[in-house]
């Protein structure tokens, strides 16, 4: 699930309709399933036009990169009101890094 190819990949839990592509928290209005959190607050997305935005920012019907060639609608983000903590890992790569849970 995780995409460095010279970007920051969105990995996790968004609903995207049919493709997995963000993050994960619980308590939230846009209807997520109250699983914990996957990605820190701070995981960064790419916009549609290759713009870095955190993942928390993310709203329903926001467009976002899930590879370095194609594009996916944000359809629910459980990252946007986390009400608890995870432990994460954090990875490093040639990139940068990358912080989930270590079930991810």
């Amino acid at each position: 699930k995780t995409n460095t190819g010279g970007k920051t990949d969105t990995g996790g839990k968004t609903n995207t309709g049919g493709k997995t592509s963000g993050a994960s928290t619980g308590d939230n209005n846009d209807g997520g399933d109250g699983g914990e959190p996957c990605f820190a607050r701070d995981t960064l997305a790419l916009s549609a036009t290759g713009k870095p935005i955190a993942m928390a920012l993310l709203r329903s019907g926001d467009i976002i990169m899930d590879s370095p060639s194609s594009t996916t609608r944000v359809v629910v983000n459980q990252h946007r009101a986390a009400t608890f903590t995870s432990a994460l890992v954090e990875i490093e790569h040639a990139n940068g890094k990358l912080a989930l849970t270590p079930d991810h």
